[in-house]
């Protein structure tokens, strides 16, 4: 609630007053590696930062490992 009334102030007052959690859920998602899937693009990590050719790269990149 403490973190909630950090983000939602005007909805959420320090002393819960104004709202309550009812009920919540974890989901957590194992981090375990999908097989064939590849990540391409110019965000992705390769020498030529956010561009054209780095999309290319990353691009080749994944071809050549499949």
């Amino acid at each position: 609630m403490e973190e909630l009334a950090k983000l939602f102030p005007d909805e959420i007052s320090t002393d819960q007053s104004t709202a309550k959690i009812l009920k919540y859920l974890i989901v957590r998602t194992p981090r375990s590696p999908i097989e064939g899937f590849c990540l391409v693009g110019d965000y992705t990590k390769q020498k030529y930062l956010p561009s054209m050719e780095g999309a290319v790269l990353s691009g080749k990149l994944c071809a050549r490992l499949s």
